[in-house]
């Protein structure tokens, strides 16, 4: 294959913003990333309500195709809609991208195997909340998992942990490979003190600390064990805890914050569009997780220099070196989650230190365009 030709890729997704998460940020992200590098990309995904059958994402080709209804029948009809799609596009694409080794990712490894198609499935989480122990607990996410261990070609996982849970249920080791999620370095970014303090200005920041969390407000987010933890900061340290983002948990923890009394001390900003910038005008970053393949939001908070308290857990691990470039904790450890964010605060020689340190980590190591060359060795690899 000549090394300039350039390269087709079908990426299959159920959802695609505007709908946000972090698989679909780092699908648009990476299909954006491509383009540069001399790949094609386009993204088939669910229509959802008041969206366009067709239209260009950011620069991104993006088809809608026909669901209907939710849950298990939603899943069914999209799979149907998109081998349908495939069939008749064939000569469109070389490849078969399918982020997350969910229902559409069976599609993807169906239609490949009939079209002889190549076919790259990304498992996106490990550990109890992960595509593989989730899959194993029933009859039909086994046969899910055989059907794509058999028939697809390459298996993408974005930490050594998450590797290591794939091959060890059975898929074949040479053909696991393990690539991180990518951040977009550019935007985001630090700012000097002059520009943080007009970003604080404008969106109404306190004068004193601020730290925060962006990312889904579900379970797993262990912002339940946050909460308690930033009432005995508060105890030693007055500042704030911003909560970017909406999930099933809200009110809930909504709650439970009026409950502990630190409602004054706690602001829940919904979802927002400019999360670089709150990023920019913060003094630090806070990432509770109990299970994780390597998060976005920890990503962006250390892309733009932030000091970071995070948890110990899958790519989290891989990225942070404990008291270098971020404080590293154990999950559901309220304690040891109010140490190291009081240590933060009221320490800033260190969060002067490893704010930079993680920085350089991201520029090195998880910048998308190093991402997205390590997608098109591979991509080039299979299609020889």
């Amino acid at each position: 294959m000549a090394e300039d030709m350039k390269i087709e890729v079908c990426m299959i997704t159920a959802y695609f913003p505007p709908v946000v998460g972090g698989t679909e940020i780092q699908s648009l992200r990476l299909a954006k990333a491509l383009i540069a590098q001399n790949v094609s990309p386009f993204v088939i995904t669910r229509r959802l309500p008041r969206l366009k059958r067709f239209e260009e994402v950011e620069g991104v080709p993006v088809h809608r195709l026909f669901t209907l209804g939710s849950g298990t029948i939603a899943s069914i009809l999209f799979m149907i809609s998109s081998f349908i799609f495939l069939f008749k596009n064939r000569n469109k694409y070389q490849i078969i991208h399918a982020h997350l080794a969910s229902s559409p990712a069976i599609t993807a490894t169906i239609t490949g195997k009939l079209l002889r198609k190549k076919v790259l499935i990304k498992f996106g989480c490990g550990g109890k909340t992960g595509n593989i122990q989730t899959s194993r607990k029933t009859f039909l996410g086994r046969a899910k998992l055989e059907i794509l261990m058999k028939y697809a070609d390459v298996f993408v996982c974005p930490s050594v942990e998450v590797e290591r849970e794939v091959v060890g249920y059975g898929f074949t080791k040479e053909k696991v490979l393990e690539i991180p999620n990518g951040v977009d370095t550019v935007l985001f970014h630090p700012v000097d003190d002059f520009e943080k303090e007009k970003l604080r200005k404008r969106l109404g920041f306190p004068a004193f600390p601020v730290l925060i969390y962006s990312g889904r407000l579900v379970s797993r987010k262990r912002l339940a064990v946050l909460l308690p933890a930033w009432r005995e900061v508060t105890k030693v340290r007055k500042s704030q805890l911003l909560i970017l983002g909406d999930g099933s948990e809200k009110a809930r923890l909504i709650s439970l914050a009026k409950e502990l009394k630190i409602g004054e001390f706690v602001k829940f900003t919904g979802q927002v569009d400019n999360v670089n910038e709150y990023l920019q005008a913060a003094d630090g970053f806070v990432f509770p997780s109990s299970a994780e393949g390597l998060s976005n939001a920890l990503l962006e908070a250390m892309s733009t220099g932030l000091p970071v308290v995070a948890t110990r857990i899958g790519g989290t691990d891989e990225a942070i070196e404990n008291k270098k470039n971020g404080i590293l904790i154990e999950p559901d450890n309220l304690s040891r989650l109010a140490d190291g964010l009081i240590t933060l605060l009221n320490h800033p020689e260190i969060a002067q230190e490893i704010g930079p340190a993680a920085r350089r980590t991201v520029e090195e190591n998880y910048s998308i365009d190093i991402i997205a060359q390590k997608h098109l060795k591979m991509y080039q690899e299979m299609i020889k």
